[in-house]
Protein backbone atom coordinates (compact mmCIF):
# COMPACT_ATOMS: atom_id res chain seq x y z
CA UNK A 1 0.00 0.00 0.00
CA UNK A 2 2.50 2.21 0.71
CA UNK A 3 4.65 1.48 -2.89
CA UNK A 4 1.84 1.94 -4.52
CA UNK A 5 0.41 5.61 -2.83
CA UNK A 6 4.24 6.83 -3.22
CA UNK A 7 4.09 5.64 -7.29
CA UNK A 8 0.69 7.26 -6.87
CA UNK A 9 2.50 10.65 -6.01
CA UNK A 10 5.42 10.57 -8.70
CA UNK A 11 3.09 9.51 -11.19
CA UNK A 12 3.50 5.61 -11.82
CA UNK A 13 0.15 4.66 -10.87
CA UNK A 14 -0.91 0.89 -10.49
CA UNK A 15 -3.52 -0.90 -8.49
CA UNK A 16 -2.76 -3.18 -5.82
CA UNK A 17 -3.51 -7.27 -5.74
CA UNK A 18 -5.88 -7.75 -3.06
CA UNK A 19 -5.21 -11.57 -2.91
CA UNK A 20 -1.81 -10.52 -1.67
CA UNK A 21 -2.92 -8.40 1.08
CA UNK A 22 -3.67 -8.86 5.04
CA UNK A 23 -7.98 -9.43 4.98
CA UNK A 24 -7.56 -6.44 7.26
CA UNK A 25 -6.64 -4.12 4.28
CA UNK A 26 -9.24 -5.61 2.12
CA UNK A 27 -11.59 -2.47 1.99
CA UNK A 28 -8.73 -0.30 2.12
CA UNK A 29 -7.37 -1.51 -1.04
CA UNK A 30 -10.16 -2.16 -2.78
CA UNK A 31 -11.18 1.96 -2.01
CA UNK A 32 -7.63 2.78 -3.41
CA UNK A 33 -8.39 0.90 -6.40
CA UNK A 34 -11.70 2.16 -7.19
CA UNK A 35 -9.85 5.23 -6.50
CA UNK A 36 -7.00 4.33 -9.26
CA UNK A 37 -9.83 2.99 -11.33
CA UNK A 38 -11.59 6.71 -11.77
CA UNK A 39 -8.33 8.64 -12.08
CA UNK A 40 -7.53 6.72 -14.91
CA UNK A 41 -10.87 6.93 -16.57
CA UNK A 42 -10.47 11.17 -15.84
CA UNK A 43 -7.18 10.71 -17.60
CA UNK A 44 -8.55 8.65 -20.86
CA UNK A 45 -11.48 11.29 -20.80
CA UNK A 46 -9.10 14.06 -20.49
CA UNK A 47 -6.79 13.01 -23.39
CA UNK A 48 -9.93 12.58 -25.74
CA UNK A 49 -11.01 16.31 -24.76
CA UNK A 50 -7.36 17.39 -25.79
CA UNK A 51 -7.66 15.42 -28.98
CA UNK A 52 -11.05 16.56 -29.62
CA UNK A 53 -9.68 20.27 -29.06
CA UNK A 54 -6.63 19.42 -31.44
CA UNK A 55 -9.09 18.42 -34.09
CA UNK A 56 -11.35 21.06 -33.99
CA UNK A 57 -8.77 23.42 -34.16
CA UNK A 58 -7.08 21.89 -37.13
CA UNK A 59 -10.52 21.52 -38.78
CA UNK A 60 -11.92 25.26 -38.50
CA UNK A 61 -8.35 26.15 -39.72
CA UNK A 62 -8.78 24.17 -42.57
CA UNK A 63 -12.28 25.29 -43.47
CA UNK A 64 -11.46 28.96 -43.16
CA UNK A 65 -8.06 28.32 -45.04
CA UNK A 66 -9.38 27.06 -48.27
CA UNK A 67 -12.01 29.84 -49.31
CA UNK A 68 -9.82 32.42 -48.07
CA UNK A 69 -6.86 30.80 -50.90
CA UNK A 70 -9.13 31.12 -52.75
CA UNK A 71 -10.84 34.55 -52.45
CA UNK A 72 -7.03 35.76 -52.38
CA UNK A 73 -5.90 33.86 -55.80
CA UNK A 74 -8.59 35.82 -57.62
CA UNK A 75 -8.31 39.20 -55.95
CA UNK A 76 -4.83 38.76 -57.07
CA UNK A 77 -5.34 37.85 -60.45
CA UNK A 78 -7.80 40.75 -60.80
CA UNK A 79 -5.47 43.10 -59.90
CA UNK A 80 -2.38 41.80 -61.67
CA UNK A 81 -5.25 42.03 -64.77
CA UNK A 82 -4.96 38.32 -65.64
CA UNK A 83 -8.77 37.82 -65.42
CA UNK A 84 -10.40 39.71 -68.00
CA UNK A 85 -13.36 42.14 -67.44
CA UNK A 86 -15.59 40.31 -69.19
CA UNK A 87 -15.49 37.13 -66.95
CA UNK A 88 -14.90 38.99 -63.30
CA UNK A 89 -18.53 38.56 -62.61
CA UNK A 90 -18.33 34.96 -62.45
CA UNK A 91 -15.17 35.10 -60.29
CA UNK A 92 -16.72 38.01 -58.02
CA UNK A 93 -19.73 35.08 -57.62
CA UNK A 94 -17.28 32.72 -57.16
CA UNK A 95 -15.35 34.90 -54.15
CA UNK A 96 -19.32 35.43 -52.94
CA UNK A 97 -19.84 32.15 -52.52
CA UNK A 98 -16.50 31.22 -50.52
CA UNK A 99 -16.96 34.28 -48.02
CA UNK A 100 -20.58 32.61 -47.38
CA UNK A 101 -18.94 29.76 -46.50
CA UNK A 102 -16.52 31.15 -44.54
CA UNK A 103 -19.61 33.02 -42.58
CA UNK A 104 -21.89 29.91 -42.10
CA UNK A 105 -19.44 28.21 -40.38
CA UNK A 106 -18.36 30.99 -37.83
CA UNK A 107 -21.95 31.67 -37.52
CA UNK A 108 -22.36 27.73 -36.63
CA UNK A 109 -18.77 27.88 -34.56
CA UNK A 110 -20.12 30.92 -32.52
CA UNK A 111 -23.77 29.03 -31.93
CA UNK A 112 -21.27 25.95 -30.70
CA UNK A 113 -19.77 28.20 -28.19
CA UNK A 114 -22.90 29.81 -27.01
CA UNK A 115 -24.35 26.75 -25.85
CA UNK A 116 -20.94 25.16 -24.60
CA UNK A 117 -21.27 28.32 -22.16
CA UNK A 118 -22.62 26.38 -18.71
CA UNK A 119 -24.72 29.47 -17.77
CA UNK A 120 -26.81 29.04 -21.35
CA UNK A 121 -29.91 28.24 -20.77
CA UNK A 122 -32.82 27.46 -23.13
CA UNK A 123 -36.22 28.94 -22.91
CA UNK A 124 -38.55 25.92 -22.01
CA UNK A 125 -42.34 26.72 -22.73
CA UNK A 126 -45.55 24.14 -22.06
CA UNK A 127 -46.69 23.45 -25.86
CA UNK A 128 -48.02 20.71 -27.97
CA UNK A 129 -45.43 18.90 -29.62
CA UNK A 130 -47.88 17.72 -32.43
CA UNK A 131 -49.63 20.40 -33.69
CA UNK A 132 -45.84 22.13 -33.49
CA UNK A 133 -44.97 19.31 -35.94
CA UNK A 134 -47.46 19.66 -38.24
CA UNK A 135 -46.79 23.65 -38.13
CA UNK A 136 -43.10 23.32 -39.33
CA UNK A 137 -43.82 20.17 -41.66
CA UNK A 138 -46.53 22.77 -43.54
CA UNK A 139 -44.04 24.77 -43.80
CA UNK A 140 -41.32 23.41 -45.18
CA UNK A 141 -43.71 20.94 -47.41
CA UNK A 142 -43.61 22.89 -50.67
CA UNK A 143 -39.76 23.03 -50.67
CA UNK A 144 -39.36 19.18 -50.09
CA UNK A 145 -42.09 18.78 -52.94
CA UNK A 146 -40.51 21.41 -55.68
CA UNK A 147 -36.88 19.56 -54.38
CA UNK A 148 -38.27 16.01 -55.76
CA UNK A 149 -38.80 14.80 -52.12
CA UNK A 150 -41.90 12.45 -50.90
CA UNK A 151 -43.32 13.29 -46.83
CA UNK A 152 -44.45 10.76 -44.60
CA UNK A 153 -45.28 12.21 -40.99
CA UNK A 154 -47.14 10.46 -38.60
CA UNK A 155 -47.94 12.28 -35.71
CA UNK A 156 -50.68 11.53 -33.28
CA UNK A 157 -54.15 13.68 -33.52
CA UNK A 158 -53.73 13.64 -29.67
CA UNK A 159 -51.96 16.78 -27.79
CA UNK A 160 -48.56 15.80 -26.53
CA UNK A 161 -47.71 18.93 -23.91
CA UNK A 162 -44.30 19.13 -23.28
CA UNK A 163 -41.44 21.75 -22.03
CA UNK A 164 -39.61 22.84 -25.27
CA UNK A 165 -37.48 25.89 -26.70
CA UNK A 166 -39.49 26.74 -30.20
CA UNK A 167 -36.37 28.35 -31.38
CA UNK A 168 -34.01 25.63 -30.97
CA UNK A 169 -36.41 23.04 -31.66
CA UNK A 170 -36.51 24.19 -35.32
CA UNK A 171 -33.07 24.52 -35.22
CA UNK A 172 -32.42 20.28 -34.73
CA UNK A 173 -35.28 19.90 -37.48
CA UNK A 174 -33.72 22.68 -39.65
CA UNK A 175 -30.27 20.87 -38.97
CA UNK A 176 -31.02 17.39 -39.67
CA UNK A 177 -33.78 18.01 -42.79
CA UNK A 178 -30.88 20.12 -44.50
CA UNK A 179 -28.49 17.10 -44.15
CA UNK A 180 -31.39 15.11 -45.75
CA UNK A 181 -31.44 17.52 -48.59
CA UNK A 182 -27.77 17.49 -49.12
CA UNK A 183 -26.88 13.80 -48.80
CA UNK A 184 -30.01 12.68 -50.47
CA UNK A 185 -31.06 12.24 -54.05
CA UNK A 186 -34.44 13.70 -55.62
CA UNK A 187 -37.18 10.85 -55.19
CA UNK A 188 -36.10 10.23 -51.73
CA UNK A 189 -38.60 9.84 -48.69
CA UNK A 190 -38.40 11.74 -45.71
CA UNK A 191 -40.04 10.59 -42.52
CA UNK A 192 -41.27 12.49 -39.80
CA UNK A 193 -43.23 10.67 -36.61
CA UNK A 194 -44.16 11.12 -32.65
CA UNK A 195 -45.26 8.66 -30.33
CA UNK A 196 -45.05 9.40 -26.43
CA UNK A 197 -44.70 6.50 -23.66
CA UNK A 198 -46.45 6.64 -20.35
CA UNK A 199 -43.78 4.80 -18.22
CA UNK A 200 -40.51 5.66 -20.61
CA UNK A 201 -36.78 5.95 -19.14
CA UNK A 202 -34.34 8.37 -20.83
CA UNK A 203 -31.06 7.97 -19.67
CA UNK A 204 -28.02 10.80 -20.80
CA UNK A 205 -25.92 13.13 -19.27
CA UNK A 206 -26.89 16.66 -19.12
CA UNK A 207 -24.31 20.09 -20.07
CA UNK A 208 -22.03 19.32 -17.38
CA UNK A 209 -22.21 15.75 -18.93
CA UNK A 210 -23.13 14.55 -15.54
CA UNK A 211 -25.16 11.46 -15.60
CA UNK A 212 -29.52 12.34 -15.84
CA UNK A 213 -32.59 10.37 -15.56
CA UNK A 214 -36.02 11.28 -16.36
CA UNK A 215 -38.82 8.95 -15.50
CA UNK A 216 -42.53 9.53 -16.32
CA UNK A 217 -44.24 9.98 -19.63
CA UNK A 218 -41.75 10.95 -22.48
CA UNK A 219 -42.10 12.32 -25.91
CA UNK A 220 -40.27 10.22 -28.84
CA UNK A 221 -39.53 11.74 -32.06
CA UNK A 222 -37.96 10.30 -35.42
CA UNK A 223 -36.61 12.29 -38.71
CA UNK A 224 -35.33 9.99 -41.28
CA UNK A 225 -35.45 9.17 -44.70
CA UNK A 226 -34.98 6.06 -47.11
CA UNK A 227 -31.66 7.10 -49.21
CA UNK A 228 -28.52 6.23 -48.47
CA UNK A 229 -27.83 6.28 -44.91
CA UNK A 230 -25.23 7.46 -43.16
CA UNK A 231 -21.37 5.71 -43.69
CA UNK A 232 -21.05 2.65 -41.07
CA UNK A 233 -17.86 4.58 -40.35
CA UNK A 234 -19.06 8.03 -39.13
CA UNK A 235 -22.12 6.85 -37.06
CA UNK A 236 -20.36 6.66 -33.92
CA UNK A 237 -19.16 10.20 -34.02
CA UNK A 238 -21.77 11.88 -36.05
CA UNK A 239 -22.67 14.04 -33.70
CA UNK A 240 -19.06 15.27 -32.53
CA UNK A 241 -18.23 18.80 -34.15
CA UNK A 242 -16.65 19.09 -37.54
CA UNK A 243 -17.35 15.19 -38.58
CA UNK A 244 -18.70 14.75 -41.98
CA UNK A 245 -17.55 12.95 -45.24
CA UNK A 246 -14.46 13.89 -46.78
CA UNK A 247 -15.92 14.67 -50.06
CA UNK A 248 -18.24 16.98 -48.51
CA UNK A 249 -15.08 18.69 -46.72
CA UNK A 250 -13.57 19.24 -50.51
CA UNK A 251 -16.82 19.96 -51.75
CA UNK A 252 -17.95 22.89 -49.19
CA UNK A 253 -21.25 21.43 -48.51
CA UNK A 254 -20.94 21.72 -45.05
CA UNK A 255 -19.02 22.82 -41.48
CA UNK A 256 -19.97 19.15 -39.79
CA UNK A 257 -21.58 21.48 -36.42
CA UNK A 258 -25.40 20.56 -37.62
CA UNK A 259 -25.83 17.48 -36.00
CA UNK A 260 -23.41 18.43 -33.21
CA UNK A 261 -25.72 21.59 -32.03
CA UNK A 262 -28.85 19.20 -32.48
CA UNK A 263 -27.59 17.48 -30.03
CA UNK A 264 -26.66 19.85 -27.52
CA UNK A 265 -30.49 21.58 -27.95
CA UNK A 266 -31.97 18.18 -27.35
CA UNK A 267 -29.74 17.23 -24.47
CA UNK A 268 -30.65 20.98 -23.29
CA UNK A 269 -34.73 19.56 -23.40
CA UNK A 270 -33.59 16.62 -21.03
CA UNK A 271 -33.63 14.39 -24.11
CA UNK A 272 -30.78 11.64 -25.84
CA UNK A 273 -30.32 11.67 -29.72
CA UNK A 274 -29.41 9.29 -31.39
CA UNK A 275 -28.77 7.32 -34.80
CA UNK A 276 -31.01 4.19 -35.32
CA UNK A 277 -29.53 0.82 -36.63
CA UNK A 278 -31.07 -0.53 -39.72
CA UNK A 279 -33.19 -3.74 -37.13
CA UNK A 280 -34.92 -0.17 -35.24
CA UNK A 281 -35.45 1.59 -38.55
CA UNK A 282 -37.37 -1.56 -39.81
CA UNK A 283 -39.64 -1.45 -37.08
CA UNK A 284 -40.54 1.87 -37.45
CA UNK A 285 -40.69 2.44 -41.60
Amino acid sequence: LDTALTGLASGNRAKIIEEDSPLELHQVIRTFNAMEEKLEASDVEKQELEDQRRKMLADISHDLKTPMTVIQGYINAMQDGLIPPSEQQKYLKIMNEKAEMMSNLISGFSDYSRMEHPEYQFTLERGDLSEYIREYMAERYDELSLSGYDLDVNVPEKRVMVDFDEKELRRVFDNILSNALKYTPSGTTIFVGLETEADGIIRGKDKHKKPTVYKGEIARLWIGDNGPGIPEELKAHIFDPFVIADNSRKSGRGTGLGLSIARKIVSGHGGRIHVLNHQETEKLF
